[in-house]
């Protein structure tokens, strides 16, 4: 609703000043009562946002709280529709604020981004604030959070980097979580600002707190895959803790839950040496012990079906292993075995590619689609130059009439490979 000037006010207000008075939002409160769902909020000092809050939220337990910055250009509608696909863990709060100046991020706006912040830590229990962004918006996240190193203790830039290398601070080295992900073929935000970002986190002293991901022949978007392992690093390992019993009752939540690699991860944190003689440590020791098990059990299941290969059913199956054992001991192995494969699937490529040119220069049309198929077919994680390049080509063939007609069988429904 607009507000109305007092009666007492002048006509004579500036034309500027009239106008803010007439068109500044009110603010909005939090829905009451810790109510789940998705809202359009106005903070107090003036910033739009987009609150969005799942049924898997818990009062009790708490939430951690992500402030997601937009890209330029876009705004806080558009990303919250992007943002829930994010695949976020349970009881994450998301809060998508708007940009001031046309969709763009400008210094003079962190007050705003942290109203935001403390509305909604006021309507709810917050334990960890996290800062994350696209495009500007990643860019931002640096600019903005790393003023706030008291509150936010996860990082997540996506297709941006730092606005200053002398951001990365050796005092913030043991204090926040940093994850970086970029597209190798962005032509917006090239890629080298996601490598100097990572260089220098790393000169600052940021080791296991780095998360590092790129992703070969993507441009300035997000790789989900990426994303999604990005935010469960963040979550098992940017936690804000106090006791080591808070790390057993995560660790057991996580377990709990089916997300045994994260659980695997907090409750290493815990040593027998601070906790033996606490009365839920042997609890701890048996679900570690456990974990370990099944995760050999099912990762040498996994690991045949990756070296047998005969198929594409080991992608998924490796996924999910991936997704459920991230970072217990037998992982490692079973990584090694997907590693090579990749590897092996690569070379492939890289001569199906080589043959799909040389039937192209030859005029061989019906040839090159054949390689090109075969990289899309049997080459199921290859990535890179060949893939993209593969890609193109049958876009080409697809834009040719001529060879669209002779070859149409062939070519339907190529652009959809993904």
């Amino acid at each position: 609703m607009r507000a109305r000037a007092p009666r007492c006010v002048p006509l004579v207000l500036p034309v500027a000043l009239l106008v803010a008075l007439l068109v500044a939002p009110a603010a909005s409160a939090p829905p009451a009562d810790h109510a789940t769902g998705e809202f359009v909020l106005t903070a107090p000092k003036g910033a739009t946002y987009t609150l969005i809050v799942p049924d898997s939220y818990d009062r009790k337990s708490g939430a951690t709280l992500l402030l997601w910055l937009h890209g330029a250009g876009d705004n806080h509608a558009n990303a919250a529709r992007g943002a829930k696909s994010f695949s976020l863990p349970d009881g994450w709060i998301t809060a998508i604020p708007d940009a001031r100046a046309s969709g763009a991020w400008q210094m003079d706006e962190e007050d705003r981004v942290m109203d935001v912040v403390d509305q909604v830590v006021k309507a709810y229990h917050v334990r960890r604030l996290f800062i994350g962004g696209f495009s500007r918006g990643g860019f931002f996240t640096f600019g903005f959070g790393l003023n706030h190193t008291d509150r936010f203790v996860g990082y997540l830039c996506v297709g941006g980097g730092l606005p200053n290398p002398a951001l990365a601070k050796k005092e913030d080295a043991e204090k926040i979580w940093v994850a970086i992900l970029h597209g190798e073929a962005d032509s917006v935000v090239p890629f080298s600002n996601a490598t100097t970002t990572r260089d220098a986190f790393q000169k600052a002293g940021f080791k296991d707190r780095l998360f590092f991901r790129s992703t070969p022949g993507l441009g300035h978007s997000i790789d989900r895959e990426a994303l999604k392992a990005a935010i469960s690093w963040l979550d098992a390992n940017a936690a804000s803790l106090s006791s080591p019993k808070d790390f057993h009752d995560y660790g057991m939540k996580l377990h709990g839950r089916g997300e045994s690699g994260r659980a695997y991860e907090v409750l290493s944190r815990l040593k027998e040496e601070e906790c033996g003689r606490e009365d839920w440590w042997k609890a701890v020791v048996a679900t570690r012990k456990k974990i370990e098990d099944a995760a050999e059990k099912d990762g040498k299941k996994v690991k045949k079906a990756i070296e047998a290969g005969r198929d594409a059913k080991w992608v998924p199956e490796w996924r999910a292993y991936d997704r459920t054992y991230g970072g217990v001991p037998f992982h490692g192995e079973v990584l090694a075995a997907f590693t090579a494969r990749v590897a092996a699937q690569d070379e492939a490529a890289g001569a199906l590619w080589t043959k799909a040119a040389a039937a192209k220069d030859t005029g061989d049309a019906k040839g090159a689609i054949e390689a090109c198929l075969a990289i899309r077919d049997d080459c199921y994680v290859a990535a890179g130059e060949p893939v993209a390049k593969a890609k193109a080509l049958l876009a080409d063939f697809r834009a040719d009439p001529a060879i669209m007609k002779k070859h149409r069988r062939l070519l339907k429904d190529t652009e959809n490979w993904k």
